[in-house]
């Protein structure tokens, strides 16, 4: 009969341990976030468009901004495009902007968030996207990781056709 010593049997564990712990392992989330984006109504050329984004920290943080970029062919009516100020843990803040679509195309809007250390330095950050595919009838608010390009699309996308800006874009 062979009797393994608790010594042995530790060692054994203890290789097998990290192993488990390196299969079960999940990414890694960091706490600041953008936990929602949205636009209403549909962005059609020459409609007002309210672009909401909503971010939240699971730490408090003291240093935060969130910017808001939208493209050349996308106007901001009403609201700031950045914000800087403070996130208590848990407690979500939305920030809302006004765009218009100048004229037709695939328009993509960036968002991100971060929070800075005391020296300058990038603590953490997030980020999103939303494309805006207008034309005069009809638009379509779509979020980063749902969007697809189609191939063929009946909207220009890197030549956009220039036309006076709509009087509630001005």
């Amino acid at each position: 009969m062979i009797r393994l010593t608790p010594r042995r049997s530790c060692r054994v564990a203890v290789l097998l341990i990290p192993a488990a712990m390196f299969l079960t392992a999940c990414p890694a989330s960091f706490p600041l976030t953008i936990t929602h984006v949205s636009a209403t109504p549909d962005p059609v050329v020459g409609a007002v468009v309210t672009l909401e984004v909503e971010f939240q920290s699971t730490e408090d943080e003291d240093n935060v901004t969130l910017q808001i970029k939208p493209p050349d062919g996308v106007r901001l009516i009403d609201g700031d495009l950045a914000w800087h100020g403070s996130l208590r843990a848990g407690k979500a803040l939305t920030h809302k902007v006004s765009l218009c679509v100048l004229y037709e195309g695939d328009w993509r809007i960036y968002v991100g968030a971060y929070s800075l250390l005391p020296g300058g330095e990038t603590k953490y950050a997030d980020s999103e996207t939303i494309h805006f595919i207008s034309t005069g009838q009809s638009g379509q608010a779509v979020l980063g990781p749902q969007y697809t390009f189609i191939q063929g699309s009946p909207i220009p996308v890197l030549t956009p056709s220039p036309v006076p800006a709509p009087a509630t874009c001005s």
